[in-house]
C-alpha cells in the first residue's frame, strides 16, 4: 500500500462563501488515473439545488453517481454521508477534495471515516486535495499538520498544473493567473486552432455568438440547454462555478445570451455543431 497522497491547492478554500474554481484540479487528476471523488455535495449546487440532480447520474449502487454533465471530463461522484461507516467504503481509489474551513465544520468525519477505511486496506489508493500544507485533521489528539501526522506523499497543484501547461502544451493563450484548469487551456488551444485567432481571456472561451464549432467549450452550452436553466438562470453560474477561476460573470452572460439565441434547446444547439447552421 503506497502513502496517502496529499495535493494542496488553494482553490478548494472557501468554496461556501462564493470562491471559484475549486475543482479546477480534477481535470489534471483524471488524466493521471482518478477516476472516484467524494466532495461536498454543496459544491455542485451552489446558488442552485437542482445543479446537483442534474449533473450527476445516478449509478448501480446508492450513493455513487456520475458526473456527466460535460462529456470530456465524465467522472464518478461518491457520497459519503453520517449513515456511511468507514467498514462501508471500498474503492480501488478515491479522492476527497476538503478544506481546513470544510473540516472544521464537520468534514473531518468523512476524512477519519476514508483514513480508517484506507489502513483496513478498503481503498488502493487515497488522495486528499486539501487548501493549505498546514490543513489539520479536528478532533485529532496531536496540534499538527496532517502531513506530520500520517505516512503521506504530499504534492502542490499549482506546481504540477503550471509545469504541465508551460512544458507539455505546444502553446498556452491563457494565463496562469487566470486559470490552472488544464481543460480550459486546451480548450484555448482548439480555439486558436478553429478561429486562427488567439483568445484574450477565458470568456473568450464562451462568446458563443463568435465561437465556431469544434470547440469544447460547447459541452457547456449543450448541456444548460434546457427547461432548468430556463426556469432557474442560476443553474448556470452554479455548473460552471466549480472549474472557473475568473469571468465568471462575463462567462454567464455569454451562455445566457446563446441560450436564448437557441430557445434554450439542446437539439437546436447539437444540430448548430453538427451543421453549423443556426
Amino acid at each position: 500500500m503506497d502513502s496517502i497522497v496529499v495535493v494542496t491547492d488553494p482553490a478548494t478554500s472557501g468554496s461556501d462563501r462564493g470562491n471559484m474554481g475549486w475543482l479546477r484540479s480534477l481535470p489534471y487528476l483524471l488524466r493521471h488515473g482518478v477516476e472516484t471523488y467524494t466532495f461536498n455535495p454543496a459544491w455542485l449546487r451552489y446558488g442552485s439545488n437542482e445543479t446537483f440532480d442534474k449533473v450527476l447520474t445516478e449509478g448501480n449502487s446508492e450513493n455513487e453517481f456520475t458526473y456527466t454533465a460535460l462529456s470530456q471530463f465524465t467522472f464518478n461522484y461518491r457520497l459519503i454521508n453520517r449513515e456511511v461507516t468507514a467498514a462501508d467504503i471500498t474503492a480501488p481509489h478515491l479522492c476527497q477534495y476538503t478544506s481546513q474551513e470544510g473540516e472544521n465544520k464537520g468534514g473531518a468525519r468523512i476524512t477519519h471515516k476514508l483514513i480508517r477505511a484506507y489502513k483496513n486496506n478498503q481503498i488502493d489508493e487515497l488522495v486528499l486535495v486539501v487548501d493549505k500544507p498546514s490543513f489539520r485533521l479536528s478532533n485529532q489528539e496531536a496540534d499538527k499538520p496532517l502531513t506530520e501526522m500520517l505516512d503521506v506523499r504530499e504534492v502542490s497543484y499549482p506546481g504540477m498544473a503550471k509545469y504541465y501547461l508551460q512544458n507539455k502544451l505546444p502553446a498556452r493563450y491563457l494565463g496562469l493567473d487566470e486559470t490552472l484548469n488544464i481543460w480550459l487551456h486546451e480548450a484555448a488551444l482548439e480555439y486558436a486552432s478553429v478561429m486562427e485567432s488567439e483568445p484574450s481571456r477565458i470568456a473568450d472561451l464562451f462568446e458563443y455568438t463568435e465561437l465556431e464549432t469544434g470547440i469544447r467549450t460547447w459541452d457547456v452550452l449543450e448541456f444548460l440547454a434546457s427547461k432548468t436553466t430556463e426556469n432557474n438562470t442560476d443553474h448556470i453560474a452554479a455548473t460552471i462555478r466549480p472549474w472557473i477561476e475568473k469571468d465568471i460573470t462575463k462567462i454567464r452572460d455569454h451562455i445566457l445570451n446563446a441560450l436564448q439565441r437557441y430557445e434554450f434547446n439542446s437539439e437546436l444547439v447539437r444540430n448548430h455543431r453538427e451543421t453549423g447552421s443556426r
